[in-house]
């Protein structure tokens, strides 16, 4: 019996969140189960093929990690009063404390470990908090990483824990391959005049919003280029005055609560997605779940030399320097200037996606 312990999952809306999902989706079964904690109430509910149950507290609104209390709780039941055999795999590291807590008066428990890029950059440094999450992740079982460049944050510090790589993946259950090459290529015709530029993510400093719009900026009136950014977060209002000192506000739209609908809908009339991800002391890009999503609907990738990116857009995309406004404008005057460029980048795009990272229909 498998058991995933988890602060992110859907209907959260995030990369991790949709990692996680698409995981669960492919590997557990009925008789596993899942365990969410959250900031509100959610009705349990069955996702894919096996129970989900949501926990919170009333402390729970103030701080998600509150919910960690009956996480413990939860596993503290599962390993101690179940007779079937339990492996616990924590969504990230914190319900992963749970289990390096509990294995200190119950030692025979295991547990696995989804590591990322942000919440590993704390081992870097020396402090006490960086002592506790090496001590965790040296006590698990297996650490499960996102591709290379999370294993090599890993062996950096010093983890000498197995590691295995489970790439993200995207479903093509509910919009399949063809239909999504299908409706970008309709969209396109209805908006050649408007070479749409679009950005995925959370609005964060590390996410780079800000340095896109100063180089979008620069190449926006020779181009009649619109820029669209689908994200929410603490940088929303400072966006939104920049857009206001730049005076593109005509041209620059941010769409904060979109649905999947709309961000496949925003996907299949993009010309690229921009991905300008820099690194900060709390906050890089482990891999990019956005590239795949780009990848899947054949558009092409114009990202930065942040974290993993580019080791998963590899030569479909141009790559910048990130944190670089004059780098990320040149790049996108290349895409915008060179149709040829832009199609090489979306067919290899392509192959990639269905190469690595395409899950069929079940």
């Amino acid at each position: 019996m498998k058991l995933l312990l988890t602060l992110d999952y859907p209907p959260e809306i995030g990369g991790m969140q949709t990692y996680l999902a698409q995981y669960v989706q492919q590997s557990y079964s009925k008789t596993d189960s899942v365990v969410v904690g959250t900031n509100r109430s959610i009705k349990n509910n069955m996702f894919f093929t096996c129970p989900h149950r949501y926990v919170s507290t009333r402390l729970s609104r103030v701080n998600k990690k509150f919910s960690l209390l009956p996480l413990f709780w939860v596993l503290v039941t599962s390993v101690w009063f179940n007779k079937k055999q339990v492996r616990v795999e924590c969504g990230n590291i914190y319900p992963s404390l749970l289990c390096w807590i509990l294995s200190i008066v119950k030692r025979d428990i295991s547990y696995r470990i989804f590591t990322y890029g942000t919440e590993l950059l704390v081992l870097k440094h020396k402090s006490l908090k960086s002592r506790i999450i090496k001590r965790v992740l040296t006590g698990a079982e297996k650490l499960y990483v996102l591709g290379p460049y999370t294993q090599s944050l890993l062996e950096n510090a010093g983890i000498t824990t197995q590691c295995e790589v489970v790439a993200p993946k995207i479903s093509l259950s509910v919009t399949g391959y063809e239909q999504r090459i299908t409706a970008r290529r309709m969209s396109l015709e209805y908006s050649q005049l408007s070479l749409r530029i679009v950005c995925v993510g959370r609005l964060e400093e590390h996410k780079g919003q800000a340095v896109l719009i100063e180089a979008f900026q620069k190449c926006r009136i020779l181009h009649q280029a619109h820029l669209v950014l689908i994200g929410n977060g603490p940088c929303y209002a400072a966006l939104i005055n920049q857009i206001d000192r730049l005076q593109c506000k005509e041209c620059v739209t941010i769409i904060p609560h979109a649905t999947d609908t709309d961000k496949h809908a925003e996907y299949a009339k993009a010309y690229c997605v921009v991905v300008p991800s820099f690194t900060t002391h709390n906050g890089t890009e482990g891999f990019g779940i956005v590239c795949l999503e780009a990848m899947s609907f054949g558009v092409p990738l114009i990202v930065s030399d942040c974290g993993g990116l580019p080791d998963v857009a590899g030569d479909a995309a141009l790559i910048c320097t990130q944190n670089n406004t004059e780098s990320l404008y040149e790049a996108l005057c290349m895409l915008l200037q060179t149709p040829r460029c832009a199609q090489a980048l979306s067919d290899k795009g392509k192959n990639i996606f269905l190469a690595r990272h395409r899950i069929d229909p079940l």
